[in-house]
């Protein structure tokens, strides 16, 4: 969503949100607003030499 405006931003993460209480959603970004809406976060970050490092966490702390 890297050209939409914050109002269609807002409208879409509205979106998201609503149709998350009925269906399992899968939302891949950067955005702050994005991981803020999220009930869990996983996280892939890229280390030196082409390995990964995983993790998850719930907003506010949380994490496993």
């Amino acid at each position: 969503m890297p050209f939409q405006s914050k109002s269609q931003k807002a409208i879409s993460y509205q979106f998201i949100k609503k149709i998350s209480g009925q269906s399992q959603v899968v939302l891949v970004t950067h955005n702050q607003k994005g991981m803020e809406i999220a009930d869990v976060l996983y996280g892939v970050i890229m280390k030196d030499k082409g390995g990964i490092k995983t993790g998850f966490g719930k907003p506010g702390g949380e994490s496993g």
